[in-house]
């Protein structure tokens, strides 16, 4: 059977993120920023690899996604922005044990993670307080990143990891879905 494509969650634009993340700090609602930083910076997937990550999981520069919590089965080890590096410096998440989830209840690392709609509950209710409308979701920022990455001109091969995709391929069709691939000299000179 041919893969089918899913529907794809909404990216958010520059403008939006800004006044998401802006809201998100007014409410000094860090935990939220945390998570919405893991799915933008690392392209993990907001279900299993980020809701049940563990304060073990965090290297120094990298976070290792288990293959049970992976969709591709593999471990994936991701790099931490510095903006994420930095926000998990300033809350002292890599203080707690390591058998915490990072996402413990009570709004810090503990023994038991949060719910699976715990956050996305708290994300759609910042959408509606911005009356961000349409198929904005918390796995649009996976998407999100991923556009911001390549028009950063971050090398594919080094999203592809980031991504955890095994093929170039994965990635060629991921980056096509997501229409993110413009390339300026054409937009330039192609007149």
């Amino acid at each position: 059977m041919p893969k089918v494509e899913s529907e794809i969650h909404e990216p958010y634009s520059d403008e939006q993120a800004r006044r998401i993340f802006r809201l998100i700090e007014h409410y000094d609602d860090y935990p939220l920023l945390l998570f919405i930083y893991f799915i933008h910076y690392t392209f993990a997937r907001p279900g299993k690899e980020v809701r049940l990550m563990k304060v073990g999981d965090l290297k120094d520069r990298s976070v290792r996604i288990q293959p049970g919590r992976s969709k591709t089965k593999i471990t994936k080890t991701p790099t931490l922005a510095k903006p994420l590096a930095d926000l998990l410096d300033e809350m002292g998440i890599r203080n707690y044990p390591v058998d915490y989830y990072v996402f413990g209840k009570g709004g810090k690392p503990g023994p038991e993670p949060v719910g699976k709609n715990y956050f996305y509950h708290r994300h759609r209710q910042i959408l509606d307080d911005l009356r961000i409308v349409g198929k904005y979701t918390v796995y649009g920022w996976k998407h999100t990143g991923n556009i911001k990455a390549i028009r950063l001109g971050i090398h594919s091969k080094k999203l592809q990891q980031q991504n955890g995709f095994t093929e170039s391929r994965t990635m060629d069709i991921y980056t096509r879905r997501l229409a993110a691939f413009v390339d300026e000299e054409i937009y330039e000179k192609f007149i």
